[in-house]
């Protein structure tokens, strides 16, 4: 008769890894993965946007969130009037990483549009690439650290616990067990989050160069930046509270917040582009279509002649 308990454990008889929380790691690579590339492909075929735009977005998040962001926190962490109060901490950070990410994407559209690498840069398909080349970093994080997080409880899950820490240095064998006790015990939702978080910090990053792509030339008003940063701002303040243990303790809660303000950021983007960029729009896709012509002669012309 068959061992139900069997299939719920590795081969030296120790528990797996729960098959949900195998289920939401696979998921959080294939949302770090899946939806750039959809973004990419539709920014290229409809709005005409090349792919070196990639690199200007990538720069800016390098040189500004993740060097220069890096450097004012630290810093700001070593004055006692700040680091005492948790408060003021979550909501300085909050503020300084949405006014960073919008100074940045300001930056890379200015860049994008000056650029002489590519034809035709000024435009919302560069504009829209470049968005998603500053979550590359973030793609590349997630791929690295989740995915070894899923290889790591797959093996444990074939093999067993026990079978690999044989023969394991003691720092090592205290560091592995609790990864495996932290699988274990881990809600397996929770394996999901950062694939979730980056779901919208994708949108919203293409969202803003869209809407500060706009604002650039001219074709809606500099208020909109305006706002666009407040929303930025209480988008990035629930997980700040969260990560200084100050409210937004249920997770799903705190997901479900930032989403309402990620949505908003989109339609925001969406009015924009159907409003204000119009026109444009309207362009890309006619000079998409007459190249396709030209592409494709039409052969019942010349059997007629």
């Amino acid at each position: 008769m068959l061992n139900l308990s069997s299939i719920f454990t590795a081969i030296d008889g120790t528990p797996q890894v729960p098959i949900m929380s195998m289920i939401c790691m696979a998921t959080t690579l294939a949302l770090a993965v899946v939806p750039p590339i959809f973004a990419i492909r539709h920014a290229k075929k409809k709005y005409q946007g090349s792919l070196k735009s990639l690199l200007f977005g990538l720069a800016m998040y390098v040189i500004f969130e993740f060097i220069i962001l890096s450097v004012v926190t630290a810093a700001w962490k070593n004055i006692e009037i700040v680091s005492n109060n948790k408060v003021l901490m979550a909501v300085l950070e909050a503020f300084l990483t949405g006014f960073m990410g919008i100074f940045a994407r300001g930056l890379m559209i200015l860049a994008v549009a000056k650029s002489k690498l590519m034809d035709n840069s000024n435009s919302i398909g560069n504009a829209a690439i470049a968005g998603v080349g500053y979550t590359l970093y973030r793609t590349l994080l997630i791929m690295i650290i989740v995915g070894q997080r899923f290889v790591l409880a797959l093996t444990m899950n074939m093999f067993g616990i026990g079978n690999l820490t044989q023969d394991m240095p003691e720092e090592e064998l205290e560091g592995l067990a609790d990864l495996y006790e932290a699988f274990l015990t881990t809600p397996a939702y929770e394996f999901l989050v950062d694939g979730i978080k980056f779901l919208m910090v994708l949108a919203i990053s293409v969202s803003l160069a869209v809407i500060i792509y706009a604002v650039y030339n001219k074709k809606a008003h500099r208020l909109l930046v305006a706002f666009a940063l407040l929303l930025n701002f209480l988008f990035e303040l629930p997980f700040a509270l969260n990560y200084y243990g100050i409210a937004f303790e249920n997770v799903l809660v705190m997901l479900l917040v930032s989403a309402l303000f990620t949505a908003w950021i989109v339609m925001l983007a969406y009015k924009t582009k159907n409003v204000s960029l119009k026109e444009e729009v309207k362009e890309r896709e006619t000079e998409i279509r007459n190249a396709k012509k030209q592409a494709f002669p039409d052969f019942n012309a010349n059997i007629k002649k």
